[in-house]
């Protein structure tokens, strides 16, 4: 086998060449890490150091918002307090107003009371006079309804007394019939004033109890303050009132006597409906019977 031949001198002033360059540059290598280093160490160091002061920063804004969160809970609750107390004051003053208004309004309607009452009271003496009026009438027609329900009896009793049919003329008819038509107008009239009547009396009652309600309002939790005026106010309209109830008891009654009348002249009109009348019949049919 041939052995190698030793490197031309060329190649090996290159390799010593390139040999001397890798010790120069592992040499720099080094000397470079070791000027690197203290920086490196310098560098970590101040890192820790600037996280130390970011965690003590962090820290003191937590304290700091702490703290001031706890101010401002405490500035919340003075102010909550201060929004209690002028609510307070605000109530007391709104008392007081309506204490004061509740005095000027009283006093006011103490003075207008007299000529309320007045005129309340001349409307109760209308009231009054019609009512009178009302029953006289009233009285008067179902006393004339009476009489002539008696008339119209004794003619049904004639008829039913007779032994043969019985009729009467239409002259002897026409005039119940127009007592019946008379009546009825009568009837409307009295009807009429029945509702005038309560009509009137429910416009006085309504005004003396809206009266007696406002007072009781305007001095509703203020008694202690003006109930000697409340009380003459309303002993004036208590007394109205008690007379306007009597006037309502009155008239009333006067309804229910005003529907006996209507009761009582719709059984006369039933009466004289029944009489029958001569011209009524057929002329084949007149062979006899008792005629008026």
């Amino acid at each position: 086998m041939e052995t190698l031949t030793t490197a031309s001198p060329y190649l090996a002033g290159l390799l010593t060449q390139w040999a001397s360059a890798v010790d120069e540059l592992k040499k720099e290598v080094i000397f470079q890490k070791d000027l690197l280093d203290p920086i490196t160490l310098a560098t970590h160091g101040n890192r820790l150091a600037m996280r130390e002061r970011r965690r003590r920063d962090i820290q003191n804004l937590i304290e700091n918002f702490q703290e001031a969160r706890g101010r401002w809970d405490e500035r919340l609750q003075r102010i909550e307090k201060w929004k209690s107390s002028v609510t307070q004051l605000q109530e007391t003053e709104a008392h007081l107003q309506g204490l004061l208004g509740a005095g000027v309004w009283l006093e006011k309607a103490r003075q207008y009371q007299d000529s309320f009452v007045q005129r309340l009271n001349r409307g109760a003496v209308r009231l009054e006079a019609a009512h009178q009026i009302v029953r006289y009438n009233i009285e008067a027609w179902i006393t004339l309804l009476q009489e002539r329900e008696g008339l119209l009896q004794e003619l049904t009793s004639r008829e039913k007394q007779a032994d043969a049919s019985f009729f009467v003329s239409r002259a002897r008819k026409q005039p119940e019939l127009d007592f019946l038509a008379e009546q009825a107008s009568v009837e409307s009239a009295l009807g009429q004033e029945l509702a005038g009547m309560r009509h009137l009396l429910n416009h006085l009652r309504a005004r003396v109890r809206r009266a007696i309600t406002v007072i009781g309002q305007r001095t509703s939790g203020a008694e202690i303050f003006y109930e000697i005026h409340k009380q003459e106010m309303l002993v004036e309209l208590k007394t109205l009132e008690e007379t306007l109830d009597k006037r309502r008891e009155q008239i009333l009654s006067e309804a229910l006597a005003y529907e006996g009348g209507r009761h009582l002249l719709r059984k006369l009109n039933g009466l004289v409906h029944n009489v029958r009348c001569l011209e009524d019949i057929p002329q084949t049919k007149r062979t006899g019977g008792l005629f008026s």
